[in-house]
């Protein structure tokens, strides 16, 4: 069975969940991902764990197994540069 959740600052994973989204990306985007700290750095940014415009996640799953995880995180911008910004797909 097909599922989603979407998670942003007013409604955090678990630490669990988030640890999970963090090496779901780190495997999954091979040769185009960065260090797991740095994509552990976009996640809590868009949670507002520290002091930023926030954002939010989405992730997949097919019957409890990730199948996928999005990173947006908000630029605090408008106009010339995206209100939001597509960090991890």
């Amino acid at each position: 069975m097909y599922s989603s959740k979407i998670f942003k600052p007013e409604s955090k994973p678990t630490p669990e969940e988030k640890k999970q989204i963090v090496d779901f990306l780190f495997t999954n985007l091979e040769q185009f991902g960065d260090a797991w700290a740095d994509i552990e750095k976009a996640v809590n940014y868009s949670l507002k764990e520290y002091d930023s415009d926030g954002g939010f996640l989405v992730t997949s799953y097919d019957d409890n197994k990730m199948t996928g995880a999005v990173v947006v995180n908000q630029t605090g911008m408008k106009g010339y540069i995206p209100e939001n910004i597509l960090v991890y797909i």
